[in-house]
């Protein structure tokens, strides 16, 4: 384009009329767009076509003989401009510092159509996903979503009445009004849809696209309300809790150096020190009191005669052991 309005100098040579029309046409039309303030680079769309045909018809100015250096030259240029092109579209097409890049979408808006795209190839009932895209400015969503016929577009302030959906897109200063009324649970990222916009964070349902992050916990968990925990079901009497502890045979030795007042068992002097004997103590005084806990008929008159017949024996010494009713 710039070999072009160079070649508009010499547009009084070019024989074709219509060639020398594009060229008073081109530079005029850049003039005209010179003294105009609004500047933005699609209007060089409006001046910079005729130039194009100027470049082309270069090769009429030439004599025969140098044709090839023409040939050549162009050749160059037109490789310059298409690695030029290449690096403007796909490796600078959204970076601040490019001045051919103005107001450009940022690749960050694959952060939200790549996961919706993946979900709606696997299976086409995804177009069918509801969305909520709440920030003043949204395009070109509206444009790279065409399909999806679930999506709402809430550029004025306003919000719908359900916030959750399956996924959501949210101006910045909005955020925290927005997770305070939500209650799925979410995967969440931040993007800038371009330059001069605040950010936004992008909330995809965990249900929904849990398949599109493997192996990821969701980020968000909304105020969903907790289910009340289920009470503890009622259970028969244990072991432990009807008198067949060994808590009760520790009760009974720190009963043995109590003080006066308790019941009192006799045991023979010989079996005093004798593990046979204290066993068999602890074990009838054991059951003794299990069995008046479960309400035991036992006859009194019985128990009282069997303790005089061991008082009786010959040559038994006895000496009082004390212990605690439980």
């Amino acid at each position: 384009m710039l070999a072009g309005l160079i070649l508009c100098a010499f547009c009084q040579k070019l024989k074709n009329l219509n060639l020398r029309y594009l060229a008073i046409y081109g530079v005029g039309s850049l003039v005209a767009y010179s003294i105009v303030k609004y500047k933005t680079p699609w209007c060089i769309i409006s001046f910079g076509w005729p130039f194009l045909f100027i470049f082309g018809a270069a090769v009429l100015l030439v004599r025969p003989k140098n044709l090839r250096k023409v040939y050549v030259t162009i050749g160059v240029l037109l490789c310059i401009s298409l690695g030029s092109s290449v690096w403007l579209n796909y490796f600078r097409c959204s970076s601040p510092e490019e001045p051919y890049a103005y107001v450009q979408t940022y690749n960050d808006i694959f952060k939200l159509t790549k996961p919706l795209l993946t979900l709606a190839k696997r299976d086409p009932s995804n177009y069918h996903l509801t969305g909520h895209l709440i920030r003043s400015s949204i395009y070109p969503l509206p444009w790279v979503l065409g399909d999806f016929d679930r999506v709402g577009y809430y550029e004025g302030g306003n919000m719908p009445a359900n916030l959750d959906g399956d996924f959501l897109m949210v101006q910045q200063d909005k955020i925290k009004d927005v997770e305070s009324k939500l209650k799925g649970t979410y995967y969440t990222d931040m993007m800038t849809l371009r330059n001069y916009q605040d950010p936004s964070k992008i909330f995809f349902s965990a249900k929904v696209f849990k398949d599109v992050f493997p192996g990821k916990a969701p980020d968000f968990d909304g105020n969903a309300p907790k289910p009340a925990p289920s009470p503890t079901p009622a259970h028969p009497p244990r072991f432990h809790e009807v008198g067949h502890s060994w808590g009760y045979v520790r009760q009974f030795v720190r009963g043995l150096r109590s003080s006066p007042g308790t019941c009192r068992k006799r045991v023979k002097h010989g079996e005093r020190s004798s593990g046979t004997g204290v066993w068999r103590c602890i074990c009838s005084r054991r059951f003794s009191w299990d069995s008046r806990q479960r309400g035991s008929n036992r006859n009194p008159l019985i128990v009282q005669q069997q303790n005089k017949s061991h008082e009786n024996l010959p040559g038994a010494k006895t000496r009082r052991m004390r212990f605690h009713r439980p």
